[in-house]
C-alpha cells in the first residue's frame, strides 16, 4: 500500500482499437475482469473482480491520477456492485491479455469485451510520463485507431446503460 504522505500514483495511458485479424494466433492466458462503478463523476469509484478470486476498490480522480487499489474480499466486492452500483450503469465484462511491447518495461493490455460490448477489443499501454512519444513504427500490426481522447471508449462511459 502507498505511503499516505506520498501523492497518488499518476496514470498516463493510451488506448487503441484493435485490428483483430492481425492479433497473434496464440495469446497469453487471460485475466477475466468484472468491473462496476459506485460513482463515475467527478471522481470515479470502481470495484474490480479478477478471475472471481481477487477484488479491489479503486478511486480515480478527475486529473488523471489513480489511487492505490485497496484489496477487498470477493464477497464484499460483489455486494458493493449489487447494492451500490451507480444507477444507470452496468457491469463491464472483459478478458485481458498482456502482451510485450517494443518499449522496455511497457506492456500492451488487450481487452476483449464480453456481454453488452461483445466484439469490442481495445488495447491500452500505460506510459510513465505525460507526453511520452510512442513511435508508431514500433506498434504491432494489430494496433488500430487511437481512441485515448474519445469519451465513447472510456470504461466509465461503457458502463452506462444502455450500450453507450
Amino acid at each position: 500500500m502507498r505511503d499516505p504522505k506520498q501523492p497518488p500514483r499518476q496514470e498516463f495511458e493510451r488506448k487503441f482499437l484493435v485490428l483483430k485479424r492481425f492479433l497473434p494466433k496464440r495469446m497469453p492466458k487471460a485475466t477475466r475482469i468484472e468491473q462496476g462503478y459506485l460513482r463515475t463523476s467527478p471522481i470515479q469509484e470502481r470495484v474490480r473482480i479478477f478471475n472471481g478470486t481477487r477484488a479491489v476498490f479503486e478511486i480515480k480522480g478527475p486529473r488523471n491520477f489513480e489511487s492505490d487499489a485497496l484489496p477487498l474480499p470477493v464477497a464484499q466486492a460483489r455486494y458493493l456492485l449489487d447494492q451500490y452500483r451507480e444507477e444507470g450503469t452496468g457491469l463491464i465484462l472483459k478478458d485481458r491479455h498482456e502482451l510485450a511491447s517494443a518499449w522496455r518495461d511497457l506492456v500492451w493490455e488487450v481487452d476483449f469485451f464480453r456481454g453488452r460490448h461483445r466484439g469490442l477489443v481495445i488495447a491500452e499501454i500505460e506510459i510513465p510520463r505525460l507526453g511520452m512519444r510512442l513511435d508508431r513504427k514500433k506498434f504491432p500490426l494489430w494496433i488500430g485507431e487511437e481512441v485515448t481522447d474519445n469519451p465513447h471508449y472510456k470504461n466509465k462511459n461503457l458502463a452506462k446503460l444502455p450500450r453507450s
